[in-house]
């Protein structure tokens, strides 16, 4: 079993059987992963508030090579986001980003989902209220991206409609073009 310590975010977390959580993270050097925390319901627990829900922090980790499910060690939180529960906009949000991490990260991705996560994370929380829908679509696309499946916007198929774009709406790209040939 190799240790490892590296950067990590809570993406989901459920327990398992009588002491015991499993725990969804995306980290910086081995993508999404699968941990068990073995005793972290116990009463005194060494992970005590640390495996909440949207924390960061420094994951210890035993990873076993030929299995899903690694083992916590310890889990060193150094920043918990308890702002994202203070609205169900801000909640869904970063409730979605998570989802798109779980389903569609892997084990196997480098630090940019954990980056791009994180980033997520704390564009939300910081958004305001009226500006968090507009926050969290920006952020999900953002992930999406550090995924692989960004869309490809390089430019209008027209050369003469590039100009255009850019004098009419500020941007540089653009997805497709209403305009006819």
């Amino acid at each position: 079993m190799l240790q490892i310590a590296t950067p990590a975010l809570v993406l989901h977390a459920f327990d398992y059987r009588e002491t015991s959580r499993i725990v969804r993270l995306v980290t910086r050097e081995r993508g999404v992963v699968s941990v068990v925390a073995r005793g972290a319901r116990r009463p005194k627990n060494k992970f005590g508030a640390a495996l909440d829900l949207f924390a960061s922090g420094m994951a210890h980790l035993g990873v076993h090579p030929s299995r899903d499910l690694h083992t916590l060690t310890a889990f060193d939180a150094t920043r918990s986001r308890p702002e994202l529960a203070a609205s169900l906009d801000q909640f869904a949000a970063a409730s979605a980003i998570a989802e798109l991490c779980i389903r569609f990260g892997h084990e196997s991705e480098t630090g940019t989902l954990y980056d791009a996560a994180s980033l997520a994370l704390e564009t939300i929380a910081a958004a305001a209220r009226s500006d968090v829908a507009t926050a969290g679509l920006a952020s999900a696309w953002r992930v999406v991206a550090e995924l692989g499946f960004a869309p490809a916007t390089g430019q209008c198929r027209s050369e003469e409609h590039t100009s255009e774009l850019q004098s009419r709406f500020g941007i540089s790209y653009a997805v497709f073009c209403l305009k006819k040939k």
